[in-house]
């Protein structure tokens, strides 16, 4: 079974944000490895402090760009199940712009190190 990978949005999905959300806001690749990363069996949550309207406007700009992710600020149901209800999302890998060091620009970059993770 694949890892749960909690994703940020601002920052790591997007460019940090300025200004409306455009298509050109991608982060490189992102698209296509957050696919493959699914397609491997991966459980991807977005995990971003947005809320309301600035969460509902993320919400249509993923959509609009073809991005799913199965779990938006919450736990999958099997974890639910496991360790009770949490504010907190459990993930094995969490991917945020504000980790130490920050995050390569390119999501191919971060798929290497996803699957370095993996060995």
């Amino acid at each position: 079974m694949g890892k749960t990978i909690a994703i940020d949005f601002d920052g790591t999905v997007v460019y940090d944000r300025v200004g409306p959300l455009l298509t050109e806001n991608l982060k490189l690749n992102i698209q296509n490895v957050l696919r493959r990363l699914r397609k491997e069996g991966n459980i991807l949550i977005l995990y971003t402090c947005r809320v309301n309207e600035c969460l509902e406007e993320a919400l249509i700009f993923l959509q609009i760009n073809r991005i799913k992710f199965d779990h938006i600020n919450d736990n999958p149901f099997e974890r639910i199940q496991k360790r009770k209800r949490s504010r907190k999302v459990y993930a094995d890998i969490y991917i945020d712009d504000r980790q130490l060091g920050g995050i390569p620009d390119d999501w191919e970059e971060i798929y290497k190190i996803i699957k370095e993770y993996d060995r």
